[in-house]
């Protein structure tokens, strides 16, 4: 299986910064992320980001999908290892 490289860059207003740079991974890690749409994919993405350690606010469209997301948080299981992990998160509904 071929694997991608993280090392892309960046593009923050008119500088472009390397994550590979030590000085630039603290201001990349401090930022914020929005992800909109909690369908399966928004989900399981916003819920690696929220494990990971990062502030991640989720938007979605359905009312109940967003207060059974704050009640409960996001439950999610790894189809090739069986993992399975939960993460409390921040939802609004839009």
């Amino acid at each position: 299986m071929d694997t991608f490289s993280t090392s892309y860059p960046e593009i923050t207003g008119s500088r472009l910064l390397h994550k590979d740079e030590p000085s630039q991974k603290k201001a990349i890690m401090n930022k914020d992320i929005a992800v909109l749409g909690t369908g399966a994919i928004g989900s399981c993405i916003g819920a690696d980001l929220r494990k990971a350690g990062h502030d991640v606010l989720l938007f979605d469209q359905w009312p109940a999908h967003v207060e059974a997301m704050k009640a409960h948080g996001l439950r999610v299981t790894m189809i090739r290892s069986g993992e399975e992990f939960e993460v409390p998160v921040q939802a609004i509904h839009q």
